[in-house]
């Protein structure tokens, strides 16, 4: 598992998905497709949870992202204009 905190993932510009908030991700996507997953998907499932930077990269990203929406959080603006 990831021992890495409060670490984020970018995957829309202005907004994140946390790498805790990502195992709930995958085991919502686990959920509901259980049983129209193949082996090969389990296996592409752990590369992501142990590099979630490949989570964009992976051939499951279109059916994963679905899911990822619930979960976005969006960036504080740093710089915020007075009056």
């Amino acid at each position: 598992m990831l021992a890495i905190k409060g670490l984020s993932l970018f995957l829309v510009k202005g907004s994140y998905i946390s790498y805790h908030s990502l195992n709930y991700v995958l085991a919502d996507y686990l959920e509901e497709y259980k049983y129209l997953i193949f082996l090969r998907d389990f296996i592409e499932i752990d590369i992501i949870k142990t590099n979630p930077r490949h989570l964009t990269k992976s051939y499951l990203f279109p059916e994963i992202e679905p899911f990822l929406l619930p979960y976005y959080e969006k960036t504080k603006q740093l710089n915020s204009t007075s009056l």
